[in-house]
């Protein structure tokens, strides 16, 4: 049998004089007197290790007996259930603490993750956190993460929805992935907002406008007499010529440009790709786009980039100039510059060209990933062929204008 021990009373407590050993109340709960501190501690044996561990839990007079035993009560039964107190009491603190950590807090940790787990180039993520900033962390930043509520999201984003879909669509997905995350890592038992994407659905995307390659010589027209920069309606040129995509035919450096082999390289990380697939393209340049090249030289070929912006040396022009020409030279609603590529894709098509060949082009993968892993051609000298028919089309349509 267990021995009996006495409990301790107040008036012991006051009167016991500095001693080496403590006093015992019972139940795991002693006192120790020391000249300038009486302290309450309790010893107890950890019940996974069965080490025997001193813990201090209060200062006498400032925590009372009776204090003193409330406490040791609720440690003893949490010593009976098979649960260290002290580990019990951090685990359930650090429980709270990631329940209460707010949606901007833990955005910062998303953030983080996916740049150093490359899954977004760091241009990309820093236009997500600016819409991020702009539309969310302003009116839900500081809530916590668990008490984020469909219905005062949808209340808010409603209004917005209505005018700027895309936009929405794009927060509220980067929110759900804020979640998921969270969840991933313990923080959240669930993805409480999951269902937040069936009211913010994605709307079918709409293909961009284009035009018939039949209609380029009215095109060639238009920019011949369009008040605009030289270089940048030779942009929308190079870009029809190419058959990148805007913001990729912008982004191309003098030092891109294979003079020998006729054939333009574009590393991996100014490709529309992830970062988890890099994939370069190389395009084989038709002897109109390496004319265009020699006119650029003549006004940017001190530059970096071809198409440079003009009061930045080292910075490319805006990805949205073609677009720009195209509005203000009446193809606003008709043709986009993204639209380029589809004119020149169609036209691939019409003349028979391989769709492998074609789709090549536009530097799109085709094939499943089985077919991806073994297949390694860039096709290149068909490639080549394709895109001398597409040049020789262009120049044709430039000189009916």
């Amino acid at each position: 049998m267990p021995k009996f021990v006495k409990p301790l009373s107040e008036t012991q407590i006051k009167n016991a004089k500095p001693r080496k050993n403590p006093l015992s109340d019972g139940n795991n709960l002693y006192l120790f007197i020391r000249p300038a501190v009486r302290s309450f501690v309790y010893l107890y044996t950890h019940p996974t290790t069965k080490k025997r561990i001193k813990r201090k839990i209060g200062e006498y007079p400032h925590l009372s007996l009776a204090e003193a035993r409330e406490k040791v009560r609720g440690y003893n039964q949490l010593l009976a259930q098979g649960f260290d107190p002290f580990e019990y009491a951090e685990q359930q603190a650090k429980e709270q603490a990631k329940l209460g950590i707010t949606l901007f807090e833990f955005a910062h940790q998303w953030r983080r993750l996916k740049l150093a787990n490359q899954e977004n180039k760091p241009s990309t993520m820093a236009r997500e956190w600016r819409r991020l900033e702009k539309h969310l962390f302003p009116y839900f930043g500081d809530y916590a993460l668990k008490k984020l509520v469909i219905y005062d999201l949808v209340q808010h984003f409603l209004p917005l929805y209505e005018v700027k879909g895309d936009t929405v669509e794009k927060v509220i997905g980067r929110l759900i992935d804020i979640l998921n995350k969270a969840v991933s890592l313990g923080i959240l038992p669930h993805n409480h907002l999951k269902d937040l994407q069936q009211t913010f659905s994605r709307k079918n995307d709409k293909p961009n406008p284009t035009i018939k390659a039949e209609e380029l010589p009215q095109l060639f027209q238009c920019l011949s007499v369009a008040n605009n920069f030289i270089t940048s309606k030779l942009l929308v040129e190079w870009q029809m010529l190419t058959m990148l995509r805007p913001a990729e035919a912008v982004a191309v450096e003098w030092g891109d440009i294979d003079w020998v082999n006729k054939v333009l390289h574009l590393p991996a990380e100014r490709m529309k790709c992830t970062l988890k697939k890099p994939r370069s393209h190389s395009v084989p340049l038709s002897t109109q786009a390496l004319a265009l090249l020699e006119v650029m030289k003549q006004h940017n070929g001190h530059k970096r980039h071809i198409f440079a912006h003009r009061l930045q040396d080292n910075a490319p022009c805006n990805s949205q100039t073609a677009n720009s020409v195209l509005k203000r030279n009446g193809y606003k609603g008709r043709l986009t510059a993204h639209g380029l590529r589809a004119m020149a894709r169609t036209y691939l098509a019409d003349q028979g060209v391989d769709f492998q060949i074609a789709e090549t082009c536009l530097a799109h993968s085709v094939g499943d990933s089985t077919s991806l892993r073994y297949n390694h051609s860039d096709y290149l000298d068909l490639r080549r062929q394709a895109m001398q028919l597409w040049g020789d089309f262009v120049e044709q349509c430039k000189k009916a204008k």
